[in-house]
């Protein structure tokens, strides 16, 4: 609040560091040294006028305390009122000290009502938050919008709703009303609504692989049937609004697939993404799915085996190769090796904040839904990091040594190591078959990955079995 040309160069400033500034629609600007001229008039406008101490507990925007009974609303209160800054966000944190539970905003418009819940933890400690009703609600011209006419019966109902005494006949008068008695006993609700139909996938075989089949060449081959809403995760998992398989289920099918052949522990080395699997924006009946299929070659001399991954719609001529690696028996178990002092490394990272990390991926186009959000807690510095990465209570783990979402969790970390000053992408960056990162998993009752990418030091995400 100011002269023109002072707030218009503080908001271009705050508008070139990415600060969204919009202006207040009134032409008078209270609180700055603008009003000055009108104030001794406004104190005189006062005189005369029988000012009384207020009855109930008033926060002053003057001070942010509590107007005490000494303390009058008199001319020289509303003078300093007019020129003095708003201490709003100190007023909030005097209500959450004098116990309000309600906050009803008397207005035209929701303008204060939705700050209150915006600072209200910042200022309030663990004081429960209010509830937060607007009286009334600007109309909109958009026909897509509720009906907002009834936005004073809401606040209403949702000040009933907290606890208050409402006068019905005063809200009702002019118009017929009468009690209507509810029936005593539940709702019998039956629904006839037809539900939108939506394909699974057979679950026959391997609950990520899907039933195997074998050459006469040596090689096996798991088939299944990929769909936009089956795995049910994978909805989950958006780039630019479009449903893409993410890098971690290519991994987690290679471990799968030489774990389903014997093997007691496995390595996965050099998975290299050499396409996205994209499924298409609608979901028809025919098109969703796409059949994909993981082909183990025959052994090498002991040395591994070399594992592809391909997929093709149903209205695709050929096979589109998406992933390809090298799968090998590991003679180590879960649980060998030295175990990393976690504290150690922790005290010398800074902790970040993981909601701010996928807001950033979101704002980057990449959507993750709640069941790609694994990382619970993540530390990091320049060219490494720690996570902690846990499987939704929502996913059911069906049985995998290394769920596809738990090793997504864990490239996130590895991505937070090779992006310290800002959390990028991790599967793009490692697309190139001449710039693949490196990584390892041991699966076998219980499940460790280990990640290596770049100069980072190897972050490593553990699961164990519950007892």
């Amino acid at each position: 609040s100011g002269p023109a040309s002072a707030v218009q160069a503080l908001s271009e400033r705050f508008e070139a560091e990415d600060v969204r500034v919009r202006p207040l629609r009134t032409g008078q600007a209270f609180h700055s040294i603008m009003v000055e001229p009108a104030l001794d008039a406004l104190e005189a406008a006062y005189e005369g006028v029988v000012v009384s101490p207020p009855s109930t507990d008033l926060v002053s925007n003057v001070t942010g305390k509590a107007l005490g009974r000494d303390q009058k609303m008199d001319g020289s209160y509303w003078r300093r009122h007019a020129r003095k800054a708003v201490q709003f966000r100190t007023g909030i944190g005097t209500m959450a000290e004098l116990g309000v539970d309600l906050v009803i905003e008397a207005g035209p418009h929701a303008v204060l009502g939705p700050l209150v819940s915006l600072v209200w933890s910042d200022v309030a400690g663990n004081t429960s938050e209010p509830a937060v009703l607007e009286s009334m609600v600007r109309p909109s011209d958009d026909p897509d919008l509720p009906n907002r006419d009834a936005a004073f019966l809401e606040a209403v109902a949702g000040a009933y709703e907290a606890g208050q005494s409402i006068s019905f006949a005063g809200l009702f008068a002019g118009e017929e009303r009468r009690r209507v008695e509810l029936p005593g006993y539940p709702f019998q609700r039956q629904r006839h609504w037809v539900e939108t139909h939506k394909r699974r996938r057979a679950n026959a075989g391997h609950p990520l692989l899907g039933e195997r089949h074998e050459s006469p060449r040596g090689e096996v081959m798991f088939e299944t049937e990929m769909l936009p809403s089956d795995p049910s995760w994978l909805d989950d998992h958006r780039v630019f609004g479009r449903v893409i398989m993410p890098g971690a289920l290519y991994g987690a099918m290679a471990a799968a697939a030489s774990l389903a052949e014997g093997a007691k522990a496995v390595d996965v080395e050099n998975l290299q993404l050499h396409s996205p699997m994209i499924f298409p924006e609608e979901e028809t009946e025919n098109l969703a799915g796409r059949r994909v299929q993981a082909v183990l070659g025959a052994p090498e001399n002991g040395s591994g085996r070399r594992i592809e991954i391909f997929s093709r719609g149903e209205s695709e001529d050929g096979w589109t190769l998406h992933a390809e690696g090298k799968a090998s028996p590991s003679a180590r178990t879960s649980g060998t090796g030295s175990r990393c002092d976690l504290d150690g490394m922790k005290s010398s990272m800074t902790r970040q904040d993981v909601a701010a990390i996928y807001r950033a991926r979101a704002d980057a186009g990449i959507s993750l839904g709640p069941a790609f959000r694994t990382l619970q807690a993540l530390w990091s510095a320049d060219g490494e990091a720690v996570g902690e990465v846990l499987l939704p209570d929502t996913v059911d783990p069906n049985g995998l040594d290394l769920h596809p979402l738990l090793l997504d969790g864990c490239f996130q970390v590895l991505s937070a190591a090779r992006h310290a000053t800002g959390f990028l992408p991790d599967w793009p960056t490692c697309r190139s078959a001449g710039n693949a990162c490196g990584w390892r998993i041991n699966c076998r009752n219980g499940c460790s990955a280990t990640l290596a990418c770049g100069r980072a030091p190897a972050p490593r995400m553990t699961r164990r079995p519950k007892s």
